[in-house]
């Protein structure tokens, strides 16, 4: 990519990414209209949406139903700690990869937390310290 569009793509970004391991359990309708379940885990995630990658091939506008799990869940204690549905954004090749798709999903509805888990609330803190950030420099570009 060159340095203009990585300077035109970070510009459009309206807030921070964050970086986190949770765990995710992505599942919906692949491209071909059959239901999947697949387990990945999060790239980057902000106020208004994630980004992950997963094997199995979807449709841009695709909704997906998204399980926010502990980075500490292994597969066979994988207990969801925040259910969301996302929209599909963009779809894009995990460079050096002939399987892995880079998906970006804006977060559609309310986030319903399934379990109460403390170890969530410091991604939650993170967020939100993103978005004060974010409109304090909103703030002083008005000004």
């Amino acid at each position: 990519m060159s340095r203009e569009k990585a300077k035109e793509v970070l510009e459009r970004r309206s807030s921070d990414r964050v970086m986190d391991e949770s765990i995710l359990l992505v599942s919906g309708y692949n491209s071909s209209g059959l239901p999947f379940s697949e387990i990945t885990k999060i790239n980057d995630v902000s106020p208004g949406g994630i980004s992950f990658f997963l094997k199995t091939t979807v449709e841009l506008d695709v909704s997906l139903d998204i399980n926010i799990c502990s980075a500490k869940s292994t597969e066979a204690d994988l207990s969801p700690i925040y259910r969301v549905k996302a929209n599909v954004l963009r779809i894009s090749r995990r460079m050096g990869s002939d399987t892995d798709l880079l998906i970006a999903a804006r977060f559609k509805g309310d986030f319903v937390k399934l379990v109460p888990d403390y170890s969530c609330d410091d991604v939650a803190r993170e967020l939100e310290h993103a978005i004060e950030l974010d409109e304090r420099f909103r703030d002083q570009d008005q000004h």
